[in-house]
């Protein structure tokens, strides 16, 4: 179908937040945003300073077929020259890295996949289930970041249930406490 550039603009206009725009001129690129499980995501994504204090660096939109829009307000990671407007084939790759995997997420994915609706076995996730299930529970991860405000909310009330300070002789029992959670 051929059509101005104005209508495409006009149409654009009217999408409002079901479509996500991003780059400059002759790099800008328009997508439609994907639902999850027949809801609209926008998940914040947060990085968490040297203090322990959670700020907000960007959103994070699933898109139309496949694939996200990462808007970040700083950079949060070295972009790959292709997604240097915030366009990703997948998620992020540094979220890639936080994948469930091993012993540990395996056991990971036991203990939250029934409550989330996601397969048991986490190599049986995709992106959206990758989304859903550190977004809910990603709170404790490797690195800095975090994706969705229940993940941020786990992490502050963690911070808060490990505020107060522990004698040396109730050390081990702590740590032994925390291993079977």
């Amino acid at each position: 179908m051929d059509c101005s550039t104005k209508t495409v603009q006009r149409l654009i206009a009217t999408a409002g937040d079901a479509i996500v725009a991003a780059g400059q001129t002759r790099r800008r690129r328009v997508a439609w945003r994907r639902d999850i499980r027949g809801q609209r995501v926008e998940a914040p994504i947060y990085r968490i300073d040297e203090d322990g204090r959670p700020q907000l660096v960007g959103r994070l939109a699933p898109i139309w077929p496949e694939g996200c829009h990462a808007g970040l307000n700083a950079p949060a990671w070295p972009a790959p020259e292709a997604a240097r407007d915030g366009w990703y084939h997948g998620l992020p790759y540094p979220r890639y890295d936080l994948r469930p995997q091993g012993f540990l997420g395996r056991t990971f994915a036991r203990q939250h996949a029934i409550a989330l609706g996601l397969p048991v076995d986490p190599r049986q996730w995709d992106d959206d289930a990758l989304l859903i299930g550190l977004g809910s529970f990603g709170a404790d991860l490797p690195g800095d970041l975090l994706v969705g405000d229940v993940a941020l909310r786990r992490f502050l009330d963690g911070r808060l249930q490990g505020a107060t300070s522990l004698a040396a002789d109730t050390l081990p029992a702590a740590y032994a406490n925390l291993g079977t959670r």
